[in-house]
Parts: structure tokens; C-alpha cells; sequence
């Protein structure tokens, strides 16, 4: 189509337009026919189509993920949470414990599933939709009738049906302290908006957050039409903050997104990412490119990525070229959550503001065992423990400040867990440590000559 450059253009054109048809006329269609019959809509957005996974779930009223008994899926898991997030959406459920036949055939039972559902609700997830219950016709007929080989056998003629209903209620437990208040998160990425886009997850993030840090996703639409900053944060009509905005690893961007990216540093926000150098698209070609390169060269001034890699703009700054931790350090941002004590535990967490309250749910997720002490970006108030499994609400027995940061000592059973929450401040003394003595005491081990 006259040179590679151009043809590119077009095809980037192209692309755009599909998803966002996808958006409007099937996923926003949708939603539209559900609200017409008095119903909500529920969306799974992700898939081998031609859209944008993000603008397309923010048309749901409840997003969805899923996740298979085997650990596949998570991923998707992360991708609904984030779209409730950005969207203001307070409930965001999963297809969940989905299996086939090599993995259900009536092997699993609620311990099993309890570490992996855990860390979905850790993922953003706060609603189990069960995959699946298959309907029973007959009395005394087991183990009855199934959906194939598909699901986790969850249905009457299971037989720790009758021992259910505890795990049913620290499940519900749960849901509605998961459900309540708003996600916390440092970082937003913007996945762009080249099309078909996906938000990544785990390793594919650029740049990696470390561990301690939890992050969003957002499309073009709400950094355009939802993103304002307050206080050198970046926040949403729902609630939502974050510290900083990163960008897609990209250096095209359309003038209008640019251009909102322009007021969001100059009201405050920090924004991290390569400098764009051109347009995507073939409208206006080619003074859209020369209208990138000005606005571009006002926002990160001399910022090249390699020997300037910070630069200030208005109230806020533009960061490129810099690592993770040199991020997190520039805007002095130490770990939301850390673990110590036991190096091989594995900890997994999610934060919540419900009320003006701190509340993290604390996920042991291996079938052992654990004693760590957990780190806590609050100070000045009393650590809850809130038992999900029995109920029971008491006051951390054992925990100290330090550099406006609160360590709680913890101890786990396999698979355990507990919401660490904070909402009175800390009044008199407390215990910040202690020794055991006695027959029940650990023993020092002996060192062999």
C-alpha cells in the first residue's frame, strides 16, 4: 500500500476499529440486552478474538476470570480483577476449580482447592462461581450424573457434601470482606492501544514490580476519560489511586492519549515509560507524528532513557530507562507487604481500604506449616486478626513499628489463613517479642565435629 510504513498504518487502523466494534457491538450489545430485561451482565473478556481485553470487560457489570483446579488460567483471574478495579466495578467474579477428567473424577475435596482458591482471592477475585453443580433427579442415586468430564465435582451426591458448609462460610467470610471497600495498588499499567491488547501478567510485566508491590491494568478509555491525580496520585471517580502510571512498552501513541498523558504529569502524577516518537495511525499522517514529537519533547525534556533517565514536568515527573527498584526508590516507596522468618514459606496477600480501615488477607500457600513475620505498610494502630474459618476476631498478640511499617508475627497452619486488619490506634503497651522456655521450646541444634 505505497510502503511498509504506510501499509503498517493502515493495519494498525484496522485492527483499532475491529476492537472496538467488538466493544461496542457485541460485549457493550450484551450488556445493553441484559440492563433491557432487567438483568446484570457477566463477561469473561479475554480469548483468541481481535479485542481489547480490558476495553471489552469494562462493558460488563461483573467481570469475570477463570481458573482450572490445575492452576491454569490465573492469569485471566488478574485481567477481571483489574477490570473491576478501573471500572468501578465492586464485585468480580471467576469461573472456578474448573477440571477435566484427569484431574476431577471425584479426587478433590475442599483442602485440596483451599491454597489455589486462596491465591485467586489474592489475585482480585471476590466471587467463586462453582464449576460446577451438575443437577441430581434422583435420591440415594451416587455419585449421579455429571457435566461429562468437565468440573469439580461440587453437588449433593459428593461425599463431604454434609461436611461443607464450614468451608462454605469461610468462603462467604471472605467474599464479603474482599467485596467490601476498595483494591490498593502502587502501580497502573497502561496496556496501550495497539489491538487485539491483554494485560500482562507475572513475568511479562516491563518493568517487573518486586515482590510487595500490586499493580492494575487500564486501556486507553480510562486514561482518557476516567484518570485525574490528587495529591501526586493518580485517581479514579470510583476511588481507585495509584503512585504511578507506566506505559506500555511501546514507542507510538496517538496524539490524544499524549496529550491527556501531558496534564496528568503536569497536575502531579509520576509516569514511567519510553518516550513515543510517532503515531500508530495512518489519520493525518504525517502531521500527527510532528504533533507527537512536540508534545513528547515538552513532557521528557532532556529524559533520553540511558544517561538521563528522570526528568520533571510541571508538578509531576517522566521516568524511562529505569529498573524496578530504582522506580519504587525515586518516589520512596518502600514494600506494601514483606516476609521474614521463614525463607521457604510462601505468602501471598491482597490489600483493601474499607472505611479508613487497612485490611490484608494473609494466604499460606503451601500445606505446612508456617511461622514468619509479616510487614505491613501501616503504623500507629492495633493489628485484628479476623479468622475467616471460625469467626473468631482477636488482637495481634506480637507486633513493632519501624520506618512507618508494622511487623506482625504470624504462625499458619498448612494451607492457613487470616485477615490482618488495621483500624484503632495503638493504645498503652503491647509485646514486640518473647521467648519460649520450658519442655515446649525449640532446642537449639547440635553442630556435628
Amino acid at each position: 500500500m505505497g510502503s511498509a510504513e504506510i501499509t503498517d498504518r493502515f493495519l494498525w487502523d484496522l485492527r483499532r476499529t475491529i476492537a472496538d466494534l467488538y466493544s461496542e457491538n457485541y460485549f457493550g450489545y450484551f450488556t445493553h440486552l441484559c440492563h433491557k430485561a432487567g438483568m446484570m451482565s457477566s463477561i469473561e473478556p479475554y480469548g483468541n478474538g481481535g479485542f481489547d481485553n480490558i476495553q471489552s470487560g469494562g462493558s460488563a457489570d461483573v467481570p469475570m476470570g477463570e481458573f482450572w483446579a490445575n492452576g491454569g488460567a490465573v492469569e485471566t483471574t488478574k485481567l477481571a480483577a483489574a477490570v473491576g478495579h478501573v471500572y468501578g466495578h465492586s464485585v468480580i467474579g471467576a469461573e472456578s476449580f474448573t477440571a477435566d477428567w484427569n484431574v476431577g473424577k471425584w479426587r478433590i475435596d475442599p483442602y485440596s482447592i483451599k491454597a489455589l482458591g486462596d491465591q485467586i482471592f489474592c489475585e482480585g477475585i471476590n466471587r467463586y462461581i462453582f464449576h460446577r453443580y451438575a443437577h441430581q433427579p434422583w435420591e440415594g442415586l451416587y455419585p449421579g450424573m455429571t457435566m461429562g468430564p468437565w468440573g469439580t465435582h461440587f453437588e449433593r451426591t459428593v461425599t463431604w457434601w454434609n461436611e461443607s458448609p464450614g468451608w462454605l462460610q469461610y468462603i462467604a467470610r471472605c467474599q464479603h470482606l474482599l467485596q467490601s471497600g476498595r483494591f490498593v495498588a502502587d502501580a497502573c499499567y497502561f496496556t496501550g492501544e495497539d489491538a487485539p491488547a491483554d494485560l500482562p501478567f507475572g513475568s511479562a510485566l516491563k518493568p517487573q514490580l518486586p515482590p510487595g508491590y500490586d499493580y492494575d491494568g487500564c486501556d486507553a478509555d480510562v486514561v482518557l476519560h476516567r484518570m485525574s491525580v490528587k495529591n501526586g496520585r493518580i485517581v479514579l471517580p470510583d476511588g481507585m489511586s495509584y503512585r504511578m502510571l507506566i506505559l506500555a512498552d511501546r514507542t507510538r501513541m496517538t496524539p490524544r492519549v499524549l496529550a491527556k498523558i501531558r496534564d496528568l504529569v503536569k497536575a502531579g502524577a509520576t509516569v514511567v515509560g519510553p518516550k513515543p516518537i510517532s503515531s500508530p495511525s495512518l489519520t493525518d499522517f504525517p502531521n500527527w507524528d510532528a504533533e507527537i514529537k512536540s508534545i513528547a519533547d515538552d513532557i521528557w525534556g532532556n529524559a533520553d532513557g540511558k544517561t538521563v533517565t528522570e526528568h520533571r514536568y510541571g508538578k509531576g515527573t517522566v521516568l524511562w530507562g529505569k529498573s524496578a527498584p530504582g522506580l519504587l526508590s525515586s518516589v520512596n516507596l518502600l514494600p506494601d507487604f514483606e516476609v521474614g522468618g521463614d525463607a521457604d514459606a510462601q505468602i501471598s496477600t491482597i490489600h483493601r481500604q474499607i472505611n479508613g480501615a487497612d485490611v490484608y488477607f494473609v494466604s499460606n500457600q503451601h500445606y505446612r506449616p508456617a511461622d514468619v513475620q509479616c510487614t505491613f505498610r501501616v503504623s500507629g494502630r492495633q493489628p485484628e486478626l479476623w479468622h475467616a474459618d471460625t469467626g473468631v476476631v482477636e488482637p495481634a498478640p506480637v507486633f513493632w513499628e519501624k520506618q512507618g511499617r508494622t511487623t506482625v508475627q504470624l504462625r499458619f497452619d498448612p494451607a492457613g489463613s487470616v485477615f490482618v486488619i488495621f483500624r484503632k490506634p495503638v493504645s498503652g503497651a503491647h509485646v514486640v517479642s518473647f521467648t519460649r522456655s520450658g519442655p515446649g521450646a525449640a532446642k537449639p541444634k547440635r553442630r556435628s565435629s
